[in-house]
């Protein structure tokens, strides 16, 4: 993979289905294959604020303002959910715009959608507090929302991300942060029933997670112990790990390869001061990348929670593909770059 790689320049990459790749520049949306051919635009995210706008021109600005596209999903029927800093923005099928239909101030939202259309969006906020987080769902596309699950004030800080496993037809619900609150919840019928798979420990804490044939691969998020990229089995005991040198914030697989993003997370256990991306093989586990935290980020906790931690990006993959692409965030010569190893294979989804 690596005798094809290739620096795009500016660009957050967030989606990739049937070999389309869809990214984001600030608060522009693109699409296209990676390829010989140019990226399209294909819409624009409204922000309101003029502060915000202003701020968001730069990198160093929109990186202390969490500013730009979060996350984007291309639902079924052709419409597209994105999500910036508080708010889900929805375009339907046909449409030129963006309309806000979700708002709540502070929150970055997880979307998710299942395969006959239905979205989820899960709330992702500071919550020091502990006050109730809450799943929402729209049967129309984005365009309306209804309760979807609630975890009761106390339960969790917050929600790390919801993924659809199309083999066995659930969503599965990630949370953390301490031991009691780090879970993997599973539901197959839409949160009216719900088990968990895993809970209680670190080893339960992550962003992504990568449903597979016998079970699911996800790399830990804690600053508290030594991360992992893990296989856990149908019933949530860990099967394999390997180190990882940092906290894992997000993964990815095509065909049968997996990938893991880490970040710099300065603690007393996050030490490396390099963001990698690991790939495996089913066989052998190799560094792709890896790049060391920018000026602005240090490697003290408080500059990377102003300015951003160091990290690499990996979008949600499904369908066919000939290319990786990741995102690297606050490290030298490359902030806010798009990167691409090009191969072949199918994204295994998830």
């Amino acid at each position: 993979m690596t005798r094809h790689y290739a620096d795009l320049g500016e660009g957050t990459v967030h989606y990739q289905d049937k070999g389309m790749v869809w990214f984001s520049r600030g608060r522009d949306l693109y699409r296209g294959t990676g390829g010989n051919t140019p990226f399209s635009l294909i819409g624009t995210l409204p922000e309101p604020q003029l502060w915000r706008r202003w701020l968001g021109k730069s990198r160093i600005g929109s990186r202390i303002i969490r500013g730009g596209v979060l996350n984007l999903i291309p639902l079924a029927d052709g419409a597209l959910a994105a999500t910036m800093r508080g708010s889900v923005f929805v375009r339907a099928a046909g449409q030129r715009e963006f309309k806000a239909t979700l708002t709540r101030p502070g929150r970055s939202w997880r979307l998710e959608a299942l395969p006959d259309g239905v979205l989820f969006a899960a709330e992702y906020f500071s919550n020091m507090a502990r006050s109730q987080v809450e799943i929402l769902k729209s049967l129309d596309g984005g365009l309306s929302w209804r309760p979807a699950y609630l975890f009761p004030a106390g339960t969790i800080r917050h929600i790390h991300g919801i993924t659809y496993d199309h083999r066995r037809e659930q969503l599965i619900v990630l949370t953390g942060d301490e031991d009691r609150e780090a879970m993997i919840m599973l539901t197959s019928d839409q949160f009216r029933t719900t088990s968990i798979l895993m809970q209680g420990s670190q080893a339960a804490r992550a962003l992504t997670i990568l449903p597979g044939d016998d079970g699911y691969w996800l790399g830990t998020d804690t600053p508290y112990e030594q991360n992992y990229a893990q296989l856990v089995s149908l019933r949530g005991e860990i099967i394999t790990r390997v180190p990882l040198s940092g906290s894992c914030l997000s993964a990815t697989s095509v065909g049968d390869r997996l990938f893991f993003g880490t970040a710099v997370e300065p603690s007393a256990v996050n030490r490396d001061p390099m963001a990698k991306l690991y790939a495996y093989d089913g066989h052998s586990w190799t560094v792709l990348g890896s790049w060391r935290t920018d000026v602005w980020s240090g490697a003290g906790k408080y500059r990377a929670a102003l300015f951003q931690m160091a990290r690499v990006l990996l979008p949600r993959c499904r369908g066919t593909a000939d290319a990786l692409f990741a995102t690297t965030i606050a490290v030298r010569g490359a902030d806010g770059h798009l990167h691409r190893w090009k191969d072949g294979g199918d994204c295994a989804g998830s």
